[in-house]
């Protein structure tokens, strides 16, 4: 993750989880609700910074 992610984190512990409008389908593409994310620096950035739970969900 990047360092700011991780100063955000320690500073805002409790966010909730995107669950539900942010996703990855199977072929590796980012989902915002019903729209594909195409712009590469919000693709690269979810791709470095999210992480799935333990049921899979990011």
């Amino acid at each position: 993750m990047d360092a700011l992610v991780l100063a955000a984190m320690d500073k805002w512990p409790n966010v909730p989880a995107v669950y539900g409008w942010l996703r990855l389908d199977a072929r590796g593409q980012w989902w915002l609700r019903d729209s594909l994310l195409k712009q590469p620096a919000m693709v690269d950035f979810f791709r470095r910074n999210y992480a799935r739970d333990g049921e899979g969900r990011y």
